[in-house]
């Protein structure tokens, strides 16, 4: 009989703050490129399963949802003030038209794996090795924006992802728990993948329709999201990456 066991990240290596392409390019680009910059702010929140019609309201469909600056703001300040609501990241993007734009903060790690075996006396013994697999843990967006030829409205196709490590156990633990003790790949995964359009300058709240069963519970994750559509010079001094 062979098991496996996801352990702690041996070998991290950290890849601190944020890869913004977009930004890089619209400063490249020089006066020919498309004028046409769209400036995107988010709030995410991560809500338990019980928590989510008071802290979402009725409509917690996960479909985009518009809402008024001052729906969006108050949404936001309750979540920072909850008990339950995790306030997960406020990232910022600048992204040219028509051109997709990345942001990842975070983490890569490898896991060890450790593979249980019978041995004669029915008991279990262990073996560590290290593999191979490296995944990302934290928080990583890419977003392409379509402004309209009035620059009224944008089509936004936004996919995004929040990795965290899944609970882990000590090998003395193994045969007490039994099988189920051993999580897939050890990572939990929280997705929002949306296209859908806006008028420039509006909020729009979405979010993933599935519950995670993370490491607090079920939970389910939301963004607010704001998108307004900026000058090359504007563009310049815009600070981008997470806060």
């Amino acid at each position: 009989m062979k098991l496996y066991l996801c352990l702690l990240a041996v070998g991290a290596l950290t890849l601190g703050g944020c890869c913004c392409g977009a930004e890089t390019t619209a400063r490249q680009a020089g006066p020919a490129a498309d004028a046409r910059q769209v400036f995107i702010s988010m709030t995410s929140v991560r809500v338990p399963e019980a928590g989510v019609a008071a802290e979402i309201g009725k409509d917690a469909s996960g479909k985009a949802r518009r809402l008024t600056q001052d729906e969006a703001e108050a949404m936001i300040a309750r979540w920072h003030a909850s008990d339950t609501a995790l306030v997960v990241s406020a990232p910022k993007i600048l992204a040219l038209h028509g051109q997709a734009a990345t942001i990842f903060v975070g983490e890569s790690i490898r896991f060890a794996r450790s593979e249980a075996v019978t041995n004669e006396k029915g008991g279990l013994d262990f073996r560590i090795e290290n593999d191979d697999r490296a995944v990302n843990l934290g928080e990583q967006m890419r977003v392409t924006p379509v402004v309209s030829q009035d620059a009224k409205t944008l089509t936004l196709d936004l996919d995004a992802t929040w990795r965290e490590q899944k609970n882990t156990y000590d090998i003395e633990q193994v045969s007490r728990m039994g099988a189920t003790a051993f999580e897939r790949d050890g990572v939990n995964t929280w997705a929002i993948r949306r296209a859908f359009r806006m008028p420039v300058g509006a909020y729009v709240l979405l979010g993933n329709a599935e519950m995670v069963d993370g490491n607090n519970g079920p939970s389910r994750q939301f963004v607010i999201l704001h998108a307004r559509v900026v000058t090359p010079d504007e563009a310049i001094g815009t600070k981008v990456g997470d806060s």
